[in-house]
C-alpha cells in the first residue's frame, strides 16, 4: 500500500471514531433529564413557571375531566400566550387541553406541544 492510500485509511478511521464519540456524547447527555437539573437542565428553557396566567390555566387544566389526570405543565410565553406540554392519551385530549386552555381568562393563544403517549 501507499503512503498516500495508508493516511486515507488513518483519515477514515479518525473520523469514524469521531463519529461515534459525538454520537455517545450525544446520546448520554440526552438520557440525563432536562427538567432534572442535569446536565442539559441548566441551559434549556423551563417547561413550566409559576406566573399568574400559568397557574390559572394548570388550574383550570386540573379541574377538567377529560384532561385533569395528566401532567401538563404550563409556561407563559407572552402576556396573553401559554405553552402546554406534557403527554396525553389521544388527539382528542390534545385539543380539549388546548380548549380549556383558551377559556381562562386572559388567554388568547396555546402553543400546543402535547405529545400523544
Amino acid at each position: 500500500m501507499s503512503v498516500d492510500t495508508l493516511a486515507g485509511l488513518d483519515r477514515r478511521r479518525s473520523l469514524s471514531i469521531c463519529g461515534a464519540i459525538l454520537v455517545t456524547l450525544f446520546v448520554g447527555t440526552s438520557l440525563v433529564g432536562c427538567e432534572s437539573g442535569g446536565v442539559l437542565g441548566d441551559r434549556l428553557p423551563a417547561l413550566e413557571d409559576e406566573a399568574p396566567l400559568s397557574r390559572a390555566v394548570a388550574d383550570a387544566l386540573s379541574r377538567d375531566p377529560e384532561v385533569g389526570r395528566f401532567t401538563i405543565r404550563v409556561k407563559t410565553v407572552d402576556a396573553d400566550t401559554v405553552r402546554l406540554s406534557g403527554n396525553v392519551d389521544n388527539d382528542g385530549q390534545k385539543s380539549q387541553a388546548e380548549r380549556v386552555a383558551l377559556g381562562v381568562d386572559g388567554v388568547s393563544t396555546v402553543i400546543n406541544t402535547l405529545f400523544l403517549r
